[in-house]
């Protein structure tokens, strides 16, 4: 049996159950283990985590059936861009826009919009 991660699997509960970007997660139960990958995983690196691992978390997810993984850096304000093809894409400028997965469009967001909000 596959297992992932909640913080792998919260982006995946917002868009079943909401279809909303506005969602009060308050109301949203996060399980621990679960057998499904998400459609898009994003992950917000803390001083604490290792980028290793929460690069590998990215990529078990991609090899399950992700569509898309972010990796955002608060303190080197980077946004890293793993598609499910594996490849890489890194985006620093606050003005780029970040790709987002296919069944996520028309939704559109910048490096800079990423970072103010974290920063609010």
């Amino acid at each position: 049996m596959l297992l992932f991660t909640s913080t792998c699997y919260l982006t995946h509960l917002i868009s079943q159950r909401s279809g909303s970007s506005l969602v009060d997660l308050s109301k949203i139960t996060v399980v621990n283990t679960f057998t499904l990958a998400p459609d898009w995983t994003i992950e917000i690196l803390s001083p604490d985590q290792s980028q290793t691992r929460v690069v590998l978390n990215i990529l078990h997810c991609l090899a399950h059936g992700t569509q898309m993984g972010w990796l955002i850096d608060p303190e080197e304000e980077l946004v890293f861009v793993y598609f499910a093809d594996r490849t890489l894409a890194v985006f620093a400028t606050p003005g780029d826009p970040i790709p987002s997965p296919a069944f996520a469009q028309p939704f559109s967001v910048t490096v800079g919009q990423v970072f103010g909000w974290l920063e609010e």
